[in-house]
């Protein structure tokens, strides 16, 4: 999440590990003063194992090339039961496809999104556009997850699967991957901590009527 004042629905990860700390620091040190990311990495996206279930991940920011994405993706196709998926917007384009994808074999899929009306003046016409024609390729189950128009502003960006979690800074979609952005995400495949993760997400849901909204069914 950014660093300041928010009333948006978002998450942070703390780990209590000296050794990362001590990584992470480093890297970040590194791009301070290189002043970009790609150059300071080498065009490198890294991982860096935190313990036996978790590691971290960062996006150089090289156009057309994430970890982090790629990871992403491969947690969605190894869901068998459970994925849910926040995002700022409806996660298109590969991402949309690697969704559909899991719900067709029977998981059940919550990606859940802000309505259009959360981004400015021009944004609104551009996301709607995009969910339009996402809409028209994938199955209308897909698109119950919509926050309110007066919902508190969705910023977290989490996936949740029986298998594992990713929490981080990217979007999830390909679309910003194409531009080239520098990321970083935590994957933890702990099955407890999926379910934690997607349960401190409900409550700060303030949906009140699931009849047109997909509440994410962890039981």
């Amino acid at each position: 999440c950014n660093l300041g004042d928010s009333n948006q629905i978002d998450y942070m990860v703390k780990v209590h590990n000296s050794d990362t700390a001590e990584w992470i620091y480093k890297m970040i040190r590194k791009i301070a003063e290189n002043g970009n990311s790609r150059l300071a990495l080498d065009n490198t996206d890294l991982s860096y194992k935190v313990d036996i279930s978790t590691s971290i991940l960062v996006d150089s920011g090289v156009k057309g090339q994430s970890l982090i994405l790629d990871s992403a993706l491969e947690l969605i196709d190894r869901s068998q039961e459970l994925l849910v998926l926040t995002c700022q917007y409806y996660p298109g384009g590969v991402t949309a496809d690697h969704i559909d994808q899991a719900y067709r074999r029977g998981v059940k899929v919550y990606p859940i999104y802000n309505h259009t009306n959360k981004f400015g003046t021009i944004e609104p016409l551009v996301h709607r556009l995009i969910l339009e024609h996402e809409r028209l390729r994938h199955p209308d189950a897909l698109f119950k997850g919509q926050l309110p128009r007066n919902h508190k502003r969705l910023h977290a960006k989490l996936i949740a699967t029986e298998k594992g979690t990713m929490i981080g800074s990217h979007n999830y979609v390909d679309m910003l991957v194409r531009r080239g952005t520098s990321e970083i995400a935590l994957l933890r495949r702990d099955p407890n901590f999926a379910l934690e993760a997607v349960s401190i997400l409900l409550r700060q849901l303030e949906v009140k009527d699931y009849r047109s909204f997909a509440k994410p069914d962890i039981s």
